[in-house]
C-alpha cells in the first residue's frame, strides 16, 4: 500500500511538472520579439532580394514548441526543460562557451529550419579557426561554425534579404555548444551581422 501511494505521488508530480513545462513553453513560444538593430538596413529596401530563402517560411509550430524546451543550462529555474525533463539539456541543450565573440568568413550553405531560425554555414578565416567544430555540411577543408539568427530576431537583422551563397561575413553573438544533432559549435543568437564590402562600414 506505501508504494503504491509513491508511485501515484510520483505520477501527480510528473504530470505537475510537465504541465507547468508545458504553459512555460507555451509562453517562451510567444514573448515579444526583441527589439534591436542587429545589422546595416538595406541600401534600397525595395530591390529584390539577393538571398534565395524564403523568408515567409516561419517554420512548424511543434517544432518551435521543441525549441522552447531545450535549455541553455541545467538549473534555471524558468526554463521549461527544468521542470519536466531536467536531462534534456545533456543531450539537445546548449553549452555557453562565450557571450561575445565576432568572427569573420563566406557563407557555404543556407537555409530555414524547420523552427523558422536562419541557418548560415561560414567558412571561417584561418584566424577564427579555433571556433569551428566538423559539420554534416563540411567540405574537404573547411573550418565551419553554424550562425543561427532566430525567428523571433529576423526582423531586427535586414541584412537576411541580400546574404547569399559565397558572401563573406562579419558576425559578432554568442558562442554555444549545440548539443543537438551530435553537436557542433554556433553563434547563437548573433547581435551583429554585416556583409562586407568595400564601400560600406562594417562595424557593431
Amino acid at each position: 500500500m506505501r508504494n503504491r501511494r509513491i508511485f501515484w505521488k510520483f505520477l501527480y508530480f510528473l504530470a505537475a511538472s510537465i504541465g507547468i513545462s508545458f504553459l512555460l513553453s507555451v509562453r517562451a513560444m510567444n514573448a515579444p520579439q526583441p527589439e534591436f538593430m542587429g545589422s546595416p538596413p538595406r541600401q534600397n529596401p525595395y530591390a529584390t532580394p539577393r538571398s534565395p530563402l524564403d523568408l515567409n517560411y516561419r517554420g512548424t509550430g511543434i517544432e518551435k514548441f521543441w525549441k522552447s524546451l531545450r535549455p541553455t543550462g541545467y538549473y534555471k529555474l524558468w526554463s521549461p526543460s527544468f521542470w519536466a525533463t531536467p536531462i534534456v539539456h545533456h543531450f539537445v541543450g546548449w553549452d555557453i562557451l562565450e557571450e561575445d565573440v565576432c568572427l569573420r568568413g563566406t557563407i557555404v550553405s543556407m537555409h530555414i529550419a524547420d523552427d523558422g531560425d536562419i541557418n548560415y554555414l561560414m567558412d571561417l578565416l584561418s584566424e577564427f579557426s579555433r571556433y569551428a567544430s566538423p559539420h554534416p555540411k563540411d567540405n574537404p577543408g573547411q573550418k565551419t561554425i553554424l550562425v543561427e539568427i532566430p525567428l523571433k530576431m529576423r526582423m531586427s537583422f535586414p541584412a537576411v534579404y541580400d546574404i547569399a551563397l559565397g558572401d563573406s561575413l562579419y558576425v559578432c553573438g554568442r558562442y554555444v555548444f549545440d548539443r543537438n544533432h551530435g553537436g557542433w559549435t554556433e553563434i547563437h543568437p548573433p547581435r551583429w551581422i554585416c556583409l562586407i564590402r568595400p564601400d560600406e562600414p562594417c562595424v557593431p
